[in-house]
């Protein structure tokens, strides 16, 4: 967590150069600020308080429901296979604990991206299916082309907040899952596609991964890098929490 944070300037050749501040993974982390450039002071924070209001009441929701879920016993939950249809999405609610099996793809920042923002066809029919945010570590089995899952947790989905909706419209997906919430604009498209929002559990990647029985295929392996390539997956029992629909 950022506690505080100290900036100092000094004078540089270059036109511009940026600054970038890292911090841990966190399921909300999005921030917005105003600075006066002539001044070097923060301009109104009240106003900036207020942007992010929604997003807000959007976490504390999502917190809520996750706070109820701590003693939750998962052999009471409900199971649903991919690909979904319209009726399975109407028949569960914000709340309930899924058990998933069936066909997945992963896809993070540069799949959104290229589907999105470059307007490309996506690789193979996932309507019905689900997009996970996830970049996951894998391993190919000694001798074969055979791929094996060693970890696949969830990343933050706010960050692609910007795509998601477009996404969904475009790809005829069913469900989203990943961590932390999502925003109005993901959830306006949830609500007109027939689509749910399903939480993912941090922290649990290695336990995901023993669900994920079998990789049939990858799409954009050497083009997107290892944790940014769409992996499809085959899952049994993927348990996830419904947040959004």
């Amino acid at each position: 967590t950022l506690l505080d944070c100290f900036i100092s300037h000094s004078n540089r050749l270059p036109a511009s150069f940026f600054v970038t501040m890292s911090y841990s993974c966190w399921a909300l982390r999005r921030g917005e600020i105003e600075i006066d450039m002539k001044k070097g002071v923060i301009k109104d924070k009240q106003k900036n308080k207020q942007k992010e209001t929604e997003t807000q009441k959007q976490q504390e929701k999502n917190n809520t429901i996750l706070k109820k879920t701590n003693s939750i016993d998962f052999s009471q939950a409900k199971k649903l296979t991919f690909p979904l249809s319209d009726s399975d999405v109407k028949n569960v609610q914000i709340g309930d604990i899924l058990l998933l099996s069936g066909k997945i793809y992963t896809g993070r920042d540069a799949l959104h991206h290229y589907i999105v923002e470059e307007n490309n066809e996506i690789p193979t029919d996932i309507s019905g299916s689900a997009i996970y945010h996830c970049g996951p570590i894998m391993k190919k089995n000694n001798g074969t082309d055979e791929w094996n899952c060693i970890s696949a947790g969830p990343t933050t989905s706010i960050r692609e907040e910007e795509y998601e909706a477009d996404f969904i419209e475009k790809t005829g997906i069913k469900a989203v899952i990943g961590k932390g919430n999502m925003g109005e604009k993901t959830q306006n498209a949830l609500e007109k596609n027939n689509c749910i929002y399903l939480h993912a559990i941090g922290g649990a990647a290695a336990v995901y991964a023993e669900c994920i029985k079998k990789i049939p295929q990858v799409f954009f392996l050497e083009e997107f890098g290892m944790p940014e390539a769409m992996w499809e997956m085959k899952i049994e029992d993927f348990p996830v929490i419904v947040t959004m629909k």
